[in-house]
């Protein structure tokens, strides 16, 4: 079995869409970071990866949206 670094590339070693989405939710559960698809595209080795989630986690959170409130007398 060949050892993997944390700077080979996911998709070089075979990684394929049905796994990324995988690696993605088991990363999101693992560390509590919420990640999409995209940036496993964009970050393919680990290294990189952990880079991206230590960025996510500096920044500030970003804000909620504000909620639409109902005013009587008007639909929606």
């Amino acid at each position: 079995m060949t050892e993997v670094g944390p700077h080979d590339d996911f998709f070089r070693l075979g990684g394929t869409s049905l796994v990324a989405a995988q690696l993605v939710l088991r990363i999101r559960q693992a560390v509590g970071a919420r990640l999409s698809m995209r940036v496993l595209f964009d970050a393919p080795t680990v290294a990189a990866m952990a880079a991206r989630i230590e960025s996510l986690r500096a920044a500030p959170p970003a804000e909620a949206p504000i909620p639409r409130l109902r005013r009587p007398g008007r639909p929606g």
